[in-house]
């Protein structure tokens, strides 16, 4: 938690507390009256001073269409507890006689009268403000003391405090009259502003009858106190004498008292606002166009079947796009329907379902499955008895949750009723093959009688599927970004493009050569000499050095790979290590392993067949494009990490860093396609702002982003958080950026360099330095794009941007959630994570 978060915590609790004890002289006496009321009034200008930013940025946007009605009546609560506070102290002042008696103006009867009633109206102003507010306290609260959770009793607990609290703060509201003395307030400030001179002792000018008695302006009439607040108060910030004795009963009795009046407004304002959010939530839900899309789409209810996708780099969508269209040849009526705009509800009234989805990281559901996925798995889902699904999973073996969320999704269906059409198929790297083996059978289990016009999946109709057919690209440019004295190996690398346009956002997919000494490391292992010769799908025959040259993958190992090779041989230690209760340590050993390790660790003679039985086939990686073809329309530029590491002490190389570093000469025409990336675009509109956080060669789509944004001289403002680890040595493209700076096109770059202090400062570190920054571009229309490693730095900026809708947004942890989940349905939250 940053300094200055405790210092705001720490301020606005001790002024909490001096208001509400400032209420009684008599228990606090005079002298601690009038020196805590300059204290409060200083404190009070502290916290406007630490909240500046957001009360300029409002002020500004006061106006604006988009700003919230939260935050507009924020700020003129704001404005109206400075004006209250203000008028309560410089009254005081006035009327001072123990600080300031220089000051003291005499009995001037609407001074005192104003500093008498004036702090009744502030206890509702700052009981609404603390109401508005109380997310933010409860979430530093549990900050401050680490606490995270609340448990099951805690809760409980909690809520009969509230119902104690608020019966006891309407008992006393009510026999106080706290309304009257409230109202009355406004009353005495107007009748300054229609009297002429001052009001002297016994002048009653102005004031209607019966209000102000002969005593130097004691009230009277609709201020006289009840009998319990003349039995513990005495003459409340009147300033007409010392106040009484000084007990401890009398001040626990006047705190408590006023404690439980500020309580029942917190209370009420919160769960209004609770209430309103809800409402608000219910109501864009009831908006969205899913249901009402679903029903008007049914044709024949025998013939329909919904397909819903869910995709983090677009390969679900293409998946579910072909499953579509050759569902609607064979004449089915045909939904396509991107995940997060479907309800659960909606899924209980459909009879059939296709799911083609990704996983992203370890298991977890796309962005855009993420909010359907958490209302799938709440304890509120429906009952799915009427359905009939399947799913369509795309993973990477080399993860240990390997098609994690379709397995995940299948089995939660299954739990809620649903009947599975068909097992999972899981799709290892590209799911071409796969989907034109699986389209005939979904045929067959849909009962479908029809004679498609064409064969699944025909040549062309994979609608560009791009990495079937690469193209060849002569590689212009290899340098390195890093300056000596970096830990690091960070290339750019620019192709020429003979190809079709791309856009900014897109990735390039790379087909590498794998390296030579590497091959032979694994034919020796295997026990082969390499010139066997193999056939290759769709290259012929080949010798079995070169298959595995070029079409074979060699440097990513899966649990699968292991348990092929467990079939082959009889290896008891590694019969022992895929035990489903040493899955743990499965998943360690896998990581950082290449083919190579498994042959060393697991000894065994192969044959090629069964050499090449054991692989999957060679995959591109792709790579964030790093160029705009507004300015480079013939070039494409990427910014490559080596990737060298050393595995028990053995030097193991990325396949395709490694090749694109050190293997590819300039010149070399190389395999390469377009990924398209639809989900990672600049906004339409040119005019909005832009966030984007890049970790290491996380910055490459974000240059291709600022190279877009100059060349269509775009007015939205840009802010860059780029981090890597030293400063001096790892700051890509910093002359570029420097350039945009100074032209107007980088509006904020803020640089976190892990290394070059003590403390590891990371980009989700400088995310809530500038907390209340980033939250009032949110609060503009701001897109937030986040580009790397997917295991650890996605999920801390995620966390990070959660926390600071929490702390600047004035919500709890459910609201930001659906804070988040609203940007990412209207696609203002966008990550291209590996």
């Amino acid at each position: 938690m940053k300094p200055i978060n405790i210092v705001k915590y720490l301020l606005d609790l001790i002024m909490g507390l001096a208001f509400v004890f400032l209420f009684d002289t008599r228990g606090t006496g005079l002298a601690f009256h009038e020196i805590a009321g300059l204290f409060m009034g200083g404190a009070y200008l502290t916290h406007i001073a630490l909240n500046w930013r957001w009360v300029a940025n409002v002020t500004m946007r006061m106006f604006a269409p988009k700003l919230t009605a939260k935050i507009r009546m924020g700020y003129i609560l704001n404005w109206l507890l400075f004006a209250s506070m203000t008028l309560t102290i410089v009254s005081g002042i006035l009327i001072s006689k123990v600080v300031l008696p220089q000051l003291n103006m005499g009995n001037h009867v609407w001074f005192k009268m104003t500093h008498t009633t004036l702090p009744y109206l502030l206890l509702i102003l700052v009981g609404i403000h603390i109401g508005l507010h109380w997310h933010w306290v409860i979430s530093m609260t549990k900050r401050l003391f680490k606490r995270r959770k609340t448990s099951v009793w805690a809760k409980w607990a909690a809520r009969a405090v509230v119902l104690a609290l608020l019966a006891y703060g309407c008992t006393t509201v009510y026999s106080n009259n706290l309304f009257s003395r409230a109202a009355s307030s406004a009353q005495i400030i107007g009748i300054q502003t229609s009297s002429q001179g001052s009001f002297e002792k016994g002048d009653r000018k102005g004031f209607p009858e019966g209000q102000i008695s002969e005593e130097g302006g004691q009230a009277s009439g609709n201020f006289v106190p009840s009998d319990g607040e003349k039995e513990g108060f005495g003459e409340r910030g009147g300033h007409d004498g010392e106040g009484g004795a000084t007990t401890f009963s009398s001040f626990m009795k006047a705190g408590w008292l006023f404690f439980g009046m500020l309580a029942v407004f917190v209370i009420l304002t919160y769960y209004l606002d609770k209430w309103t959010n809800r409402r608000r939530r219910s109501v864009q839900e009831a908006a969205v166009p899913a249901e009402s899309m679903l029903a008007a789409t049914i044709a024949s209810e025998a013939e329909k079947v919904t397909v819903v996708w869910a995709s983090q780099t677009g390969n679900a969508e293409k998946a579910a796009k072909l499953v579509a269209k050759e569902l609607m040849q064979s004449g089915f009526a045909v939904s396509t329907v991107n995940m997060d705009e479907m309800t659960v509800t909606a899924l209980s009234e459909l009879s059939r379902v296709v799911f083609a989805v990704s996983t992203y990281g370890e298991g977890e559901p796309p962005d855009n499955g993420l909010s359907f996925w958490q209302a799938l798995c709440s304890t509120e889902a429906p009952r799915l008895n009427e359905l009939t699904a399947t799913v369509f999973a795309l993973g990477d073996s080399s993860y240990s949750r390997y098609c994690g969320f379709g397995f995940g999704l299948d089995a939660r269906l299954e739990e809620l009723g649903a009947k599975r059409l068909l097992p999972v198929m899981d799709c290892d790297g590209s799911f071409m093959p796969q989907l034109k083996s699986w389209i005939p059978v979904l045929l067959t289990a849909l009962g479908n009688n029809k004679q498609p016009e064409q064969p699944p999946l025909a040549a062309g109709a994979e609608d560009g599927y791009e990495s079937e057919r690469p193209v060849l690209a002569r590689l212009k440019e290899n340098r390195k970004l890093n300056r000596s004295g970096s830990e690091k190996e960070t290339r750019h690398i620019v192709f020429e493009w003979p190809g079709a346009a791309y856009e900014a956002g897109d990735a390039l997919g790379v087909f590498p050569v794998q390296s030579p000494h590497l091959v032979k490391q694994i034919l020796k292992a295997a026990k082969l000499n390499g010139e066997e010769i193999v056939k290759v799908d769709g290259h012929g025959q080949l010798t079995l050095f070169d298959a595995l040259l070029r079409h074979y993958e060699l440097t990513k190992c899966s649990s699968g790979l292991l348990g092929k090779l467990a079939t082959i041989t009889n290896n008891e230690k590694l019969s022992l290590l895929l035990q489903p209760e040493r899955q743990e340590e499965l998943t360690e050993w896998l990581y950082n392993s290449q083919l190579i390790d498994v042959l060393q660790e697991f000894p065994t003679a192969l044959t090629s067949q069964s050499l090449l039985a054991m692989l999957r086939p060679l995959q591109a990686r792709l790579y964030s494009i790093a160029s705009s073809p507004k300015l480079h329309s013939s070039d494409i530029h990427l910014t490559v990490s080596a990737v060298r590491y050393e595995r028990s002490g053995e030097p193991r190389e990325g396949a395709c860093s490694i090749y694109l570093a050190d293997r590819a000469e300039l010149g070399a025409e190389i395999p390469v396609y377009i990924h398209k990336a639809p989900h990672f675009r600049l906004p339409a509109d040119s005019s909005l702002p832009i966030i984007m956080v890049g970790a290491g060669t996380g910055i490459a789509p974000f240059r291709a982003f600022l190279q877009e944004r100059q060349a269509s001289r775009a007015t939205g403002d840009n802010w860059l958080i780029f981090g890597e680890q030293r400063e001096a040595s790892d700051f890509y493209y910093r002359d570029e950026l420097m350039e945009l700076q100074k032209t107007g096109y980088l509006h904020r770059l803020s640089l976190a360099f892990s290394r070059d202090q003590e403390k590891k400062i990371y980009v989700q570190h400088r995310m809530r330095e500038e907390g209340k920054e980033l939250w009032s571009w949110l609060e503009r229309g701001a897109y937030f794009y986040v580009c790397g490693d997917a295991s650890r730095m996605a999920h801390e900026v995620h966390s990070a941007l959660k926390d600071i809708i929490q702390e600047h947004g004035g919500m709890n942890e459910e609201q930001s959630e659906s804070y988040i989940q609203q940007m990412i349905r209207s696609k203002r939250y966008k990550r291209d994570v590996y």
